[in-house]
C-alpha cells in the first residue's frame, strides 16, 4: 500500500506540477502542494533540526525522544527532521506547530527535555526557559505574550533567498521540496530557452557569484558556453576551503535539492552533459544528504538521459577530495581530479 501511494504521489508531482504547461498550477492542484508542505497542519508536527551541529548537541535523541512521546500518548500527529535555522548555539532546535495556531521555536531541546516540553505545549501550560519565539501568517492564531522571530535581532534583518528552505522542511523528501516550486524553473528553463537566452537572461538579472570576487555569473556562463569544446563539464565547488567556515554546509544539508536544481540550470546553460560536485574529505552528513537527493532526482528523472522527454542529458556525481587544504582553490580542485 505504502509503495502505491508513493507510486501516485510521484505521477501527480511528475504529470500535474512538473509538466504543467502553465506558471499557474490549478486549485486543486495548489490544495494537494499546500497539504505536503504542511501550510495547514490538521495534526500536531514536531520538527526537530538535523543538522551536523544539532546531531553533536543530540537532536537524534532529542528526536526519537518526540517520536516516543506522541506515540505514548496517543497523539495522532508527526515529526519532521529539518535542516539548521542558523544559530547553532540553539541547536538542537525544535518547533511545534499545533492546528491552527503559529508554530513556536524552541532551543537547546535535548532528549531529556523533550517530555517536560511537549506536556506544556499540548496542555497550554508554555514553558518559557528554551522559548525562542513564534512564527507564522494571519491565517494562524497568535500565542500570547510570545516575541515573533523576525523580531529578534539575530533574524531581524536577515532575507534569506539560498537559504529559505533551510529549517523549514525535510531535506531528504524531493516530494516536499517539489512542493515549494521546486525543480520547475529547470524544467522550464530546458522547455522554453536555449542556451544563449539562459545565460542572458541571467547577466542581465545581476546575479553574482557567492565567492570573494562577486563575478557576473551569466558572463562566466557565456565564457564556459562559448568555449571549444566536444564535452563540457560543470563543477560544483562544495569544499569551503576556508577551515571550519561551513559557508556551503547549511545547503548541502537543509537543502540539497536547491543546490542539484541551480547545478542542472548552469549545466544547462553551458551546454555540460556532466556535472562534479566535489565535497570536502570527512563529511558524511553532508554526503548522505546529496547521494539521497542525486537518487532521488534520478529516479524522477530529472537528472540523467532525456530529462522528462527534453532531449537534454545530465549525469552528477560526488567527487570527495582527498583532504589537502589547497583543493579549495578553483585550479587545484580542478588539478586534482
Amino acid at each position: 500500500m505504502k509503495q502505491k501511494t508513493e507510486t501516485g504521489m510521484k505521477e501527480f508531482l511528475i504529470r500535474e506540477v512538473l509538466l504543467h504547461a502553465s506558471d499557474t498550477l490549478p486549485v486543486d492542484t495548489e490544495k494537494r502542494l499546500s497539504e505536503i508542505r504542511r501550510d495547514k497542519p490538521s495534526v500536531p508536527v514536531i520538527y526537530v533540526a538535523s543538522g551536523s551541529a544539532a546531531i553533536i548537541a543530540g537532536s537524534t535523541a532529542a528526536a526519537a525522544a518526540a517520536k516516543l512521546y506522541v506515540e505514548e500518548m496517543g497523539i495522532r500527529g508527526e515529526v519532521v527532521l529539518t535542516g539548521c535555522h542558523g544559530p547553532a548555539a540553539f541547536e538542537p532546535v525544535m518547533c511545534v506547530h499545533l492546528p491552527g495556531k503559529n508554530k513556536l521555536v524552541f532551543r537547546n531541546i535535548t532528549e531529556d527535555k523533550v517530555e517536560s516540553l511537549l506536556n506544556g505545549v499540548f496542555h497550554n501550560d508554555m514553558p518559557e526557559e528554551d522559548l525562542v519565539g513564534q512564527s507564522g501568517n494571519l491565517g494562524f492564531e497568535a500565542w500570547h505574550d510570545i516575541p515573533f522571530i523576525d523580531d529578534i535581532p539575530f533574524f531581524r534583518l536577515q532575507k534569506r533567498v539560498v537559504l529559505g528552505n533551510c529549517g523549514c522542511y525535510d531535506p531528504e523528501s524531493i516530494e516536499e521540496y517539489i512542493a515549494r516550486g521546486g525543480y520547475r524553473v529547470f524544467l522550464k528553463t530546458i522547455r522554453n530557452y536555449t542556451h544563449e537566452e539562459v545565460c542572458d537572461i541571467v547577466e542581465r538579472s545581476g546575479l553574482r557569484g557567492r565567492s570573494g570576487g562577486g563575478f557576473n555569473t551569466g558572463l562566466k556562463w557565456k565564457y564556459a558556453l562559448n568555449s571549444a569544446s566536444d564535452n563540457r563539464y560543470l563543477i560544483c565547488n562544495a569544499k569551503e576551503s576556508d577551515p571550519g567556515s561551513y559557508a556551503d554546509r547549511s545547503v548541502l544539508e537543509g537543502d540539497p535539492h536547491r543546490l542539484i536544481e541551480g547545478i542542472c540550470i548552469a549545466a544547462y546553460a553551458i551546454g555540460a552533459s556532466s556535472a562534479i560536485i566535489y565535497l570536502k574529505a570527512g563529511s558524511p552528513h553532508p554526503l548522505a544528504r546529496l547521494r539521497k537527493a542525486l537518487a532521488a532526482a534520478a529516479e524522477y528523472g530529472i537528472t540523467g538521459h532525456n530529462i522528462l522527454s527534453s532531449g537534454f542529458n545530465l549525469e552528477i556525481v560526488i567527487r570527495e577530495e582527498a583532504g589537502a587544504f589547497v583543493c579549495g582553490e578553483e585550479t587545484a580542485l580542478i588539478a586534482s581530479l
